[in-house]
């Protein structure tokens, strides 16, 4: 199993905030920590010194919805999917890899049989109907993030997503990148969670506005961006261009 690599970032992450927050330091003490929303370590080492914690989530707020429904999904059994018995490989004779095996002796522990094959892909199982996502009506199992098609009820990436909605409901407060006019009757349902819940964009918009300093925008990335490829497209006729 696949160590978590969050967890190598808390003890790092908080030692710079006690350096940067000692009395002695040259530099202003921290006093707000905002962190992206996939980033909950940050929010545990906020919480440990006492320091004010919002998490930014940049996904829309209906795919944060789906998140919080990941516990609701495993509690009411609807996943880790577990494929049909028909057609299926069993646990005798399943082989499909180390882990798939391993995974199905767990679930054998807890007096579940394992069924390695992929068969909710076609079967039907992914448009079973979630009724009780406030703000989201019609809602299919295919309809929400890919972390529940899982067949081990310890993988990783599904356990961590978890946290990470866990997490941001202790957080001082929630950004997201999304505008009322867009998810109003979402928006509307994750308030009384989220009692500081703030919808800030499109912060698209920014990219219009000129900043009369060196670092005008850092753009998506920290990395400087190649014009070269641009350029090149700008000599081509219309015609020869192509993504």
């Amino acid at each position: 199993m696949p160590h978590k690599p969050f967890l190598h970032f808390l003890a790092p992450f908080s030692e710079l905030l006690l350096k940067l927050n000692t009395p002695t330091s040259d530099n202003l003490p921290v006093t707000c920590i905002i962190s992206d929303g996939i980033m909950p370590f940050s929010f545990t080492a906020a919480q440990e010194l006492r320091i004010p914690a919002v998490m930014l989530f940049t996904i829309s707020v209906c795919s944060l919805m789906g998140f919080m429904q990941l516990a609701t999904l495993r509690d009411k059994g609807l996943t880790p999917f577990k494929g049909d018995q028909e057609g299926s490989t069993a646990l005798k004779s399943c082989s499909t890899s180390s882990e798939t095996t391993s995974t199905c002796k767990y679930l054998q522990t807890k007096d579940i049989i394992c069924f390695c094959n992929e068969s909710y892909l076609t079967n039907g199982y992914l448009d079973t109907v979630i009724d009780w996502i406030p703000g989201m009506r019609d809602i299919r199992l295919r309809d929400l993030p890919a972390f529940i098609r899982k067949i081990d009820p310890t993988d990783i990436i599904f356990n961590f997503a978890i946290e990470m909605v866990e997490k941001a409901h202790k957080a001082s407060g929630v950004v997201i990148h999304t505008f009322d006019a867009l998810e109003r009757e979402v928006l509307e349902a994750l308030s009384p969670m989220f009692p500081h819940l703030y919808a800030i964009g499109p912060l698209q918009l920014l990219l219009n506005q000129s900043l009369d300093y060196p670092l005008k925008s850092i753009g998506y990335g920290l990395w400087t961006e190649d014009m070269n490829a641009s350029i090149g497209l700008t000599l081509k006729p219309p015609t020869q261009k192509s993504m």
